[in-house]
Order: C-alpha cells, then structure tokens, then sequence
C-alpha cells in the first residue's frame, strides 16, 4: 500500500494526472536532466533497478547544484557546504575523499530540508528513493542471496516524486520567495498579467511556500497594510487581490481558504476599506465565503448610506458621458467601475449568474451607486 500511495502521490497533483515527460522538460538544472531523461529510459527498456539508481543520482546531484547555487548568491550558510564539497572534491578518488563524499551525500536531504529546498514530507518521499537505490545497488543488503526485483510502477512513481517534489524547481528558499513576490507586487512597471504570476509564484514554487505566499496575498488584499511605504496602501492592496485571483484560477479552494482565515481581522475592520475590498474581490465567490450575515448587515447600510442621493453634476468626457452639438453635457448618474463592481455582487441569487447562491444578500437601496458618494469611501 505504501508503494502504490507513492505513485498516485506523485502523479495526482491538484486534481490532474501530470506527465512524466514534460515534467522531464521543466527540470530546472541543465547538468541534471540528462541523468533524469536516463531514469525514464531505463524505466522504458526495463531496466527498473538502473532507473531507480540513477532517479537517486539526479536528487543528488540537483541538490548540490541548487546549495552550490546558493552559495554563489552569498548564503553565508550554504558557502560552508560548498567549502566542504570542494575539498571532498579535490580529495578525488582516494579513500578519504570517498568517505567524505559519502558524509555529504548522506546528509544532503537534511541540508535541503534546511535551506528550504523540499519540506519535511518531500524528505521523507526522498528518502525512499535513497533506501530503494540502496537495496539496488547493494544487493549484499539482503538475506538468503534473495535479489530486490522492485516493480515498475514503483521506479516510475520514484521518478514522478522526485521531479515533483524536487527536480522541477528552482533553488529559491520559501522565505526569498515571499519577499520576491513582494517585490513583484511594489514594481513600478507593476503588469497584472495572470499567466506570469500564476508561473512564477504558483507553479513553480513548493507546496508549503504557495499557501504562504496565497496567505500573504490574501491578508494585505483585504486589510490594506502598509508595505512599508513603498506604495499607498489601498493600491498595494488592489495589486494583492489581482494577484489572489490569479492564483484562485489555479486552486481556488487554497484562496478560499486563505481569505476565510482574515475573517476576524475584517470584521474590525474601517468601514472604508471594507468597502474598497468588496470592491476588489466583490465579483469572487471566495469573498462571500467568509461574509456572514452580521456583516453582511453592515455592508448593506454602508452601501445604501452611500447611495443617499446627492445633488447632481456634470460628466468629465473621461467618463464618457455624451456631448451634442450645442447642447449642455449630460446630467446623469454616473456608475464608475468600483461602484458597478459593488452593485453586481450584491444583486440577489437569481441575478448572480455564477456566484454561489449561499452568498450573504445585499441590496442597495434604490440602485447603483452614485459617483461622488463612492468616493466618499474609495477616495
């Protein structure tokens, strides 16, 4: 049982069946892929205990890569591990260098581990990797000249395990990761372009450091929190939400998840931001998730309060209101983006298209919201 919770471990991932060859594709490290596109040859030509050997030879080698390749970018701590590896190195093939290798290979997944390269789980996924590579290549480990015939789904799911949990992914620490993102969000040329950030700070990234940073997104989306000045806090916090739903076209039961664990933050929240954030994640079904009733209640009365009727004024061209010949500009009510973002997730079950009908209701009073009372609450 444990063997065949190997593979489909492996090989389900988010609800879909991943593909072992274009998983061999994405192995971050040029050095790396060959032995891996080796694994999937031997596994191709039955050669199940050379598949496995050398699966355990790619984890190996891609994990002294990726601490070699931290050190180069000035971790104090991996430069240490590096200083350790060339001198095992220079030692060649002598029994002392040998044997020092051999310390350093054992404790490599220890050292991924801490440098956050794999977490606890992934090590102990690798771990079985090293104990099957083992009994392949030590068949002295074995009692009564008995020979470890592993089977073949059990070196393909090694391979699916370790280009999932390891191979594919760059040598970026989960903590660097979330301060990159960061980064990301306050650039000044700042482009919400879904696909790029759903590759860069999704796919690409470990399990553990994506609900990280989908929980960091989350928070400053809804409680407008100061990035330590380098924007304005309501527009760090509308670049968050874009991210968020980004993010939600990959799993959105992760972002559901994340926004239902600000709940008690936002419930004492200004009224204000709460409506600036109804406004940024109005349209998502994931933010009626965590709105219960009460505060549904006071949405709805600061809506309606902002819908109080005021008196009228011209429409800027920008808001494209319509000019005749000759004649006076329009004086209607204006609708701005915000407000029509509001307006349409609060409309009742029936009018909500694909929102979820278990969603809190609000109304808003006698209809859209008004411009300028709007921005009484936007800005």
């Amino acid at each position: 049982m444990p063997k065949m919770f190997l593979v489909w471990s492996a090989w389900v991932k988010n609800g879909v069946v991943a593909d072992v060859e274009s998983l061999i594709g994405q192995v971050w490290g040029p050095d790396v892929r060959p032995l891996v596109e080796e694994a999937w040859r031997c596994y191709n030509a039955g050669a199940i205990r050379a598949c496995i050997t050398t699966t355990w030879s790619a984890v190996t080698a891609d994990i002294i890569t990726k601490l070699v390749r931290l050190a180069d970018d000035g971790d104090g701590q991996a430069v240490s591990f590096r200083t350790a590896l060339s001198d095992a190195q220079k030692k060649g093939l002598s029994k002392e260098g040998v044997r020092a290798m051999q310390a350093i290979e054992a404790s490599l997944l220890d050292k991924a581990v801490e440098f956050e390269l794999i977490d606890s789980i992934g090590s102990r996924e690798l771990e079985r990797i090293r104990e099957d590579r083992n009994l392949c290549a030590h068949p002295s480990l074995r009692t009564l000249g008995d020979v470890y015939e592993p089977r073949p789904e059990v070196a393909r799911g090694h391979l699916a395990v370790a280009l999932a949990t390891l191979l594919t992914h760059p040598p970026t620490q989960g903590r660097k990761v979330v301060d990159e993102f960061s980064t990301y969000i306050c650039d000044p040329f700042f482009v919400p372009t879904y696909p790029h950030m759903q590759a860069t700070f999704f796919d690409r990234v470990r399990t553990a450091t994506r609900k990280t940073i989908v929980s960091f997104a989350a928070k400053h989306a809804l409680l407008e929190l100061d990035p330590d000045g380098r924007l304005p806090a309501a527009e760090h916090s509308d670049r968050m939400a874009l991210a968020l739903i980004a993010f939600a076209q990959r799993d959105r039961e992760l972002v559901r998840s994340a926004i239902s664990a600000q709940s008690e933050r936002f419930q004492v929240l200004e009224g204000a931001a709460q409506l600036r954030a109804s406004v940024r994640l109005g349209d998502q079904d994931f933010f009626w998730s965590m709105v219960d009733q009460a505060l549904a209640t006071r949405l709805q009365e600061m809506v309606a309060k902002l819908s109080t009727p005021v008196e009228w004024e011209p429409l800027p061209p920008r808001d494209g209101c319509c000019h005749c010949p000759g004649s006076e500009p329009v004086r209607a009510r204006t609708i701005v983006s915000a407000g029509n973002a509001v307006h349409r997730a609060v409309l009742d079950p029936s009018s909500r298209g694909s929102h979820h009908a278990s969603r809190p209701v609000l109304r808003v009073g006698g209809g859209p919201i008004h411009r300028r009372s709007w921005q009484l609450a936007y800005g």
